[in-house]
């Protein structure tokens, strides 16, 4: 990621999410965790179409919510971890 980062909402358990610049200028959702910082992007497929840009909030199940772009269009996304 790059070199500024805005939170915009933490769990019980202690994961942050919210916006990141990366090295390019783009903007990237993420998820911070015990030290760790993950582009929501690198969690999806890399021919989605889907542009993550900023995680809004999570719940105390992971689940992940926020905009990104697809289509050239601005949208709303759920994101549910795995239950494996």
């Amino acid at each position: 990621m790059g070199s500024f980062s805005v939170a915009d909402s933490i769990n019980r358990g202690g994961q942050v999410v919210g916006g990141s610049n990366t090295a390019a200028g783009d903007e990237h959702a993420f998820v911070w965790y015990r030290s760790v910082l993950t582009d929501l992007n690198s969690l999806i497929s890399a021919n989605s179409g889907w542009v993550l840009s900023e995680a809004t909030g999570i719940n105390g199940s992971g689940q992940i919510v926020g905009v990104g772009v697809i289509n050239n269009q601005t949208h709303a996304f759920l994101m549910v971890p795995n239950q494996d």
